[in-house]
């Protein structure tokens, strides 16, 4: 669905809280999708640190 964001009549507009409500919807989406990707990038890194601490071992 797509809503105009010029809306005329703001009070009591039907249109424009569904648009808040979408916006509201999709920051929390957003929200999740930033957390989902902080949490890859930290598992990635503590990965690649066990990696490294592993090869040290190795090493020696």
């Amino acid at each position: 669905k797509y809503y105009p964001f010029y809306i005329p009549s703001i009070k009591n507009n039907k249109n424009y809280k569904i648009l808040l409500e979408e916006i509201k919807y999709h920051r929390i989406k957003i929200e999740e999708l930033v957390i989902k990707v902080n949490v890859h990038i930290f598992l990635t890194q503590s990965l690649f640190r066990s990696i490294n601490s592993a090869n040290c071992v190795n090493m020696k």
